[in-house]
């Protein structure tokens, strides 16, 4: 009998210790906008343990769920912003020095500085931001380092971190040391590379094999590359000395960028733009340059129009803005979730309203391409963060 009673205690004890699991939800909705694909009408969504486990109108509610009333509501992925300066200490004063210097920190992460505890993470969510992609201190040409994702929910570092490399940072540069020093590590990268795969042809069942360098990752499609090369003649520069046709590589641009369509096209990346109009030089005419890329078949994706926090709640306006003067609202809503994810080498992990995905989820009161529309719930990995609107919500 003592045993007996040990026995159940121990059982009781070690059932208390485990970690609870996450509900599962049964949402039904109104829409949803997938963020890569036709719209689906009266639509179920299921999450389990944070993550969308089943989606469509044929969905069935499992047992034991909880049900969320979305039916007048329209749900999409959460907006995702790729690339920011934001939620990084202050770098330290560099030291005055002659000449060009020429960063080279690929190891370099922004995973082990990133501040995840920032109240300036609201305003994130406030426009409906789920995950940005910090950049890694460092101004300078060359590989500044690695890219951290973080939820937009914030808290310590380790819930917060969604991945500690997502994308290795480039910043261009026109000089002769930057292109000297990239085309020594291109070149040492591809000889490492021809090396692997020689032992690998060469090597026994159950050997170990050594891992590549960061570089390495990002010269063979391994790894995604950010690559700030924002004129025409940086993309020039990143061109000679970079093997991008055989990268996974977004080129950050700017103002003028889009006179290299053709360029952009041939070399096959993505471009990362803001979604704001630009003047032509010479004219008064504004132009939409994620529209000229849609146009010549380049994908793109969304960042904030200014690297500030507070730029975060009007995502959404500047994405309707692009909508509605030349972009198709397929694509403007993939550029700040599907598209945006894919910068950061996340696409099947966030961005999207689709099986194994990341609850990260919109609900609005109407479609959202409507300016009347509010934002009411934001949902990350699966649990309700804010209430934004006074209207009928889940």
């Amino acid at each position: 009998m003592r045993r007996l009673v040990l026995a159940t205690s121990l059982a009781l004890a070690l059932a208390l210790m485990a970690p609870a699991r996450a509900e599962t939800l049964y949402i039904e909705a109104k829409a949803v906008m997938p963020g890569d694909g036709a719209t689906i009408e009266r639509a179920r969504i299921v999450v389990r343990d944070g993550k969308i486990a089943e989606v469509g109108p044929e969905s069935k509610r499992p047992a034991w769920s909880r049900a969320v009333d979305a039916t007048s509501l329209v749900v999409t992925p959460g907006f995702i912003v790729p690339m920011t300066r934001q939620f990084m200490p202050p770098p330290p004063p560099q030291p005055q020095q002659e000449g060009v210097r020429v960063e080279m920190k690929p190891d370099t992460k922004a995973a082990d500085d990133v501040l995840t505890r920032d109240g300036d993470m609201r305003l994130l969510i406030e426009g409906g931001v789920t995950l940005v992609g910090v950049m890694p201190a460092g101004f300078e040409a060359g590989v500044p380092g690695l890219m951290a994702a973080i939820s937009s929910r914030g808290g310590a570092r380790a819930d917060a971190l969604v991945s500690a490399e997502p994308a290795l940072v480039i910043n261009v540069g026109t000089h002769g040391p930057f292109r000297e020093a990239l085309s020594k590590a291109v070149e040492q990268a591809k000889e490492a590379a021809r090396e692997r795969a020689k032992a690998a042809a060469k090597k026994k069942k159950g050997e170990e094999e050594g891992k590549p360098s960061t570089f390495e990752r990002a010269i063979t499609g391994k790894l995604p590359v950010l690559a700030l090369a924002p004129t025409p003649v940086r993309l020039v520069a990143a061109r000679d000395v970079l093997p991008l046709g055989d990268m996974k590589a977004t080129v950050v641009d700017g103002p003028d960028l889009w006179w290299q369509a053709d360029t952009l096209k041939e070399l096959g990346v993505r471009v990362l733009t803001g979604p704001v109009l630009v003047r032509e030089r010479g004219t008064r005419f504004p132009r939409n340059r994620a529209a000229l890329y849609e146009r010549a078949g380049i994908p793109y994706a969304f960042t904030l129009t200014d690297d500030v926090p507070a730029a975060a709640p009007v995502l959404r306006d500047a994405m309707l803005e692009m909508a509605r003067t030349g972009c198709s609202r397929e694509k403007a809503l993939a550029a700040v979730t599907s598209e945006a994810a894919a910068v950061l080498g996340l696409r099947n992990e966030v961005g999207r309203v689709a099986k194994g995905c990341r609850a990260d989820l919109l609900f609005w009161s109407g479609d959202p391409f409507d300016p009347a529309s509010r934002l009411v719930r934001v949902m990350i990995a699966g649990e309700f963060v804010e209430r934004l609107a006074a209207v009928k919500a889940p």
